[in-house]
């Protein structure tokens, strides 16, 4: 059985979901409405935290590639100017927390997602012309089927029952 929680259902599902055993939840929101850090924080962190707050077997955390580059550094203690935007420093708290708070999780760190729902940006329309899409000679834009994220997660969730 499969669930969804979204901005319309969150209050209601959540607290239907607070006294039952869940054996895999994949997290792969984020809400963005605006740039009010504040409200990024409420609909994100906290919504994070609410989830990890209920009886979870594995959880699955969809991340993003941009988090990648800052792991050279050890130091997370760096304040938000040190990111290239709101949404990275984001998703690297939320790792942190999900590591800290869960012992059985995932997390993926994904580039960009293309489904037949994708917003129609230049990546989008490059490939619906069949044309290459290359930033350099010796570098490719990594796309994602969703289909292939569902398997991996399948493969996670049956390696740990």
């Amino acid at each position: 059985n499969s669930i969804s929680i979204n901005k319309f259902n969150n209050k209601d599902k959540l607290k239907e979901l607070k006294n039952k055993k869940i054996d895999t939840l994949i997290h792969c929101a984020f809400n963005k409405v605006n740039d009010d850090s504040l409200d990024l924080y409420e609909k994100n962190i906290v919504f994070l935290n609410q989830l990890l707050n209920l009886n979870i077997k594995k959880f699955i955390f969809i991340s993003s590639i941009y988090v990648s580059q800052y792991e050279k550094y050890d130091d997370f203690s760096k304040n938000l100017n040190y990111y290239n935007s709101l949404y990275t420093f984001l998703k690297k708290i939320s790792e942190e927390i999900i590591l800290k708070k869960h012992k059985n999780s995932l997390i993926l760190r994904c580039s960009s997602f293309i489904t037949p729902f994708s917003k129609e940006n230049n990546i989008f329309k490059l490939i619906k012309n069949n044309k290459n899409l290359s930033i350099t000679k010796n570098s490719n834009y990594n796309i994602i089927d969703p289909n292939d994220l569902l398997k991996i997660c399948k493969i996670s969730i049956d390696k740990n029952n």
